[in-house]
């Protein structure tokens, strides 16, 4: 499927629209997915993150790849697809923000 080049804030909306359909499908696919399926989506929607200069929500699937990988995929994975989505609309591509969101997630996650 291609997708249609858009440009300007037209652009950026339709890329993080498109970034955030994606984690909805995956989030929805979790129940019949193996991990490493998951992994390989998830990915995908970080290289598609990076490439749209979405550092957060890249990040945090870095964070969520690595853990697939190290627990075997006996990692939650909703919680962090989860936090992927809402940070597809917040991410500013601020370093400061992006650290300030990602510390309020560690909170979050590990109390």
């Amino acid at each position: 499927m291609t997708t249609p080049k858009t440009f300007g804030l037209e652009g950026t909306f339709h890329d993080r629209s498109h970034i955030a359909d994606r984690i909805d499908a995956v989030t929805r696919s979790l129940p019949g997915w193996s991990a490493h399926r998951i992994a390989g989506e998830i990915d995908d929607i970080r290289r598609a993150a990076t490439e749209h200069g979405l550092a957060t929500v890249a990040r945090l699937a870095h964070v969520l790849e690595h853990r697939l990988g190290e627990a075997g995929g006996a990692v939650t994975a909703a919680p962090f697809l989860e936090a992927m989505r809402d940070a597809v609309h917040l991410d500013t591509g601020s370093e400061d923000m992006s650290g300030l969101y990602l510390a309020a997630l560690g909170q979050r996650f590990h109390g």
